[in-house]
């Protein structure tokens, strides 16, 4: 009986670590370029009404 619950507390530590190591991913910072001098003279023209960016982090 001891050796079963030391064997399975065994694997359930073992697969808790493996999915607690994962390393996480960073991005870079984002850096905005000013866009004012372009829609002031005219050759920044608006093509669209709406824009989505869908964020599929799922791996």
């Amino acid at each position: 009986m001891q050796k079963i619950l030391i064997t399975a507390a065994s694997i359930a530590a073992l697969l808790l670590s493996g999915c607690a190591s994962q390393p996480t991913s960073t991005f870079e910072t984002f850096q905005a370029q000013d866009l004012n001098g372009l829609l002031t003279s005219g050759q920044y023209v608006q093509k669209a009404d709406n824009f989505f960016v869908i964020n599929d982090s799922s791996g």
